[in-house]
């Protein structure tokens, strides 16, 4: 299976219980595009911390804007401003 273009919008409310889900989500993406089970766990390793810095430095009453988007080219999943990459 290899999903060559994808983009999905979320808004998390600052709730760190939502940084699992986004994680399963980042490694879903990674392994739909090809990556093996390895790579895309620390992929979502690297989009949960991200998340978690995040909500340490916004208000509590923010949302959280995250894409997960490829367009043929690497898996990036934006976390505010932040943008984590993957090649595949």
């Amino acid at each position: 299976m290899n999903g060559p273009s994808f983009e999905m919008h979320v808004d998390l409310p600052h709730d760190a219980r939502f940084v699992a889900t986004v994680r399963a989500l980042a490694v879903y993406a990674a392994q739909y595009a090809g990556c093996g089970q390895a790579e895309a766990e620390t992929f979502g390793g690297a989009v949960a911390e991200a998340i978690r810095v995040r909500l340490d430095s916004v208000a509590t009453d923010a949302r959280i804007p995250v894409v997960l988007r490829r367009d043929g080219g690497p898996v990036e999943v934006l976390v505010d401003e932040q943008t984590i990459a993957l090649n595949v």
